[in-house]
Order: C-alpha cells, then sequence, then structure tokens
C-alpha cells in the first residue's frame, strides 16, 4: 500500500489515510469528487497539487473501497 501522496499514521486521524503531510483524510477527497466535485476544484479548495487529489481517488478506489 505504498503511495507517493498517501500516508497513514495512527496518530493523525486514527489511522485513516490521508495526503501527506497533511491531515486531510482520502475518503473527504474521494467523496467530494464522488458527489460530483471536480479534481482541479478539490485541488484548488484543498491547496493541493491535482496529481495529489487524483492520488487520493485511486488510492481510495483500490484500497479502501471494499473496507
Amino acid at each position: 500500500m505504498k503511495s507517493k501522496y498517501v500516508s497513514i499514521n495512527n496518530k493523525i486521524q486514527g489511522g485513516e489515510p490521508c495526503i501527506k503531510g497533511t491531515r486531510i483524510p482520502i475518503y473527504a477527497i474521494y467523496n467530494m469528487n464522488l458527489g460530483g466535485d471536480p479534481v482541479r476544484f478539490l485541488a484548488r479548495i484543498y491547496d493541493l497539487k491535482v496529481e495529489q487529489v487524483k492520488a487520493a481517488i485511486r488510492f481510495y478506489k483500490t484500497y479502501m473501497n471494499n473496507k
């Protein structure tokens, strides 16, 4: 479960996967995108790179969707 942009730390957000260097859980990004918010909009409101948002969505779909 390695990712350049996603980290899991039990001391941050209860161990939920987050964007590295932030406390932004990837489920928040995934759910907002699922609800219709475009990737570029999410990058802008969270002050992230588009690649970080895409990686979070991809990580969630790959590893978390069946949780």
